[in-house]
């Protein structure tokens, strides 16, 4: 799991998805649309986007929104921190 920053809710990974569930469990844990096989799923200093790698590229999702767009191509055993 990881804490996002400034905001009181929690990411997660489970069968091959990224979860977002708030810290009070209010509301129900959402599946984010991501693209398929999401990898190293970061948050953003801000916590406003998830970054992660899915194939052979660096990707970022916001959550608010759903919105999602690849950031870079990287190769196929990039990892990012």
């Amino acid at each position: 799991p990881l804490v996002r920053p400034k905001r009181a809710s929690v990411l997660y990974q489970s069968e091959g998805a990224v979860w977002l569930a708030s810290f009070d469990g209010s509301g129900e844990n959402r599946r984010l649309k991501t693209a398929p096989d999401p990898q190293c799923v970061q948050w953003s200093p801000d916590g406003r986007t998830i970054l992660y790698l899915s194939g052979t590229e660096l990707r970022e999702h916001t959550p608010d929104t759903n919105a999602d767009a690849p950031l870079a191509t990287t190769s196929a055993f990039a990892s990012f921190g």
